[in-house]
């Protein structure tokens, strides 16, 4: 039987794979050239439009615990299928990528090269964004005693050891970097789990019991668009002004950019309420099916595209100097998404790589 489409992940599919082209598309120079090859005004453009979207692994990540953990099939088997699955997947393409990287580097190809990029990819060497995918690995292997924990625990118990986990793995760490404090910390765990637990909280996957104050509460919060609009213009805010003083004061860029994680868990949070108050009576065309279902193909082979704009054809939002990077990052951010689009659209007709994607 088909599983009942909820619109709003849907839709948090698809803004979550414009994200993540957005966060490449910006962050590319930015992580090779510094602040006075790129211009202050070109680097604090590419960074504060990165700090905007950088909750979109972690949206992906609420989603995988709203549908996985909130499931009544969710078994050892099932577990199984779905790493062999990425697996398979990571090796595929982080053997195709490490290996297009060699040949790109040494301008031939050697029969040599292929078992190198198999290894390449065991070592977590090929392209730095499939770095998800040996996340994703972990996150299943530790699916089913995390599944155990929600179903026999109250409401209470999983939002007091999620509270924990934010503590443990946003706030302080955030606190430390920012303010340069040393607090010692002994609460941390993997901070990707504590999306998946949200992801499983805020999508309504607490036990209905009557009168539950804790579940009560949640739906309650959930239902105050107000609070996460705020919080949603708190962080970013926050975010845009630390880069753009870090940048203009002392020439560099700030730690916020890759070591934040309080702000950016509030912009993901924020995010997913609103998107399920907002969104989940919104119809989901044709069209936007079609991207929600190519959304993990998108994420897999939209580098390659940036990779060709960058690399092979020296075309980068610092290449208009007439119409400005205002005008660029917007363009190549499309570009990038319609032909990330088309071919992830064509390898879900290919036999056997649609069963992966």
């Amino acid at each position: 039987m088909e599983r009942k489409r909820i619109n709003y992940i849907d839709w948090l599919r698809i803004i979550s794979a414009l994200a993540v082209i957005g966060i490449h598309i910006t962050m590319t120079q930015p992580d090779h050239y510094s602040v006075q090859e790129l211009g202050k005004y070109n680097y604090c453009m590419l960074t504060c439009v990165c700090t905007l979207i950088q909750w979109a692994v972690p949206v992906f990540l609420m989603i995988s615990g709203n549908l996985l953990l909130r499931s009544n099939n969710l078994t050892f088997t099932k577990i199984k299928k779905m790493t062999i699955r990425i697996g398979t997947v990571l090796l595929l393409f982080g053997t195709a990528f490490a290996l297009l990287s060699q040949v790109f580097e040494r301008k031939t190809l050697a029969l040599g090269m292929l078992p190198n990029a198999v290894f390449l990819t065991l070592q977590q060497k090929s392209w730095g964004h499939l770095w998800y995918l040996y996340l994703l690995i972990g996150i299943y292997l530790i699916l089913l005693p995390l599944k155990k924990f929600v179903d026999h625990s109250t409401n209470k118990e999983i939002c007091i050891f999620t509270a924990i986990l934010i503590v443990g793995n946003f706030f302080i760490p955030t606190l430390n970097l920012e303010l340069g404090t040393q607090i010692e910390n002994y609460m941390q765990l993997s901070f990707y789990v504590a999306y998946v637990l949200l992801g499983y909280i805020i999508g309504g996957g607490l036990h209905d019991e009557d009168n539950d104050k804790v579940k009560n509460l949640i739906d309650v919060l959930c239902n105050r668009s107000w609070i996460w609009v705020g919080l949603w213009m708190l962080a970013s805010v926050t975010k845009i002004l630390i880069q753009f003083i870090t940048v203009t004061k002392y020439g560099e860029g700030s730690a916020v950019i890759l070591g934040d994680r309080l702000f950016t868990m509030m912009q993901a949070l924020s995010l997913f309420c609103l998107f399920k108050k907002y969104m989940d009576g919104v119809k989901v065309g044709r069209i936007a099916k079609s991207i929600s279902r190519c959304s993990f193909g998108i994420y897999l082979i939209h580098p390659f595209f940036i990779h060709i704009l960058y690399d092979a054809l020296n075309i980068t939002p610092t290449s208009f100097p007439l119409l400005g990077i205002e005008f660029a990052i917007p363009v190549l951010w499309l570009v990038v998404f319609i032909f990330s689009w088309i071919g992830s659209f064509i390898m879900l007709k290919v036999p056997g790589l649609n069963k992966l994607l």
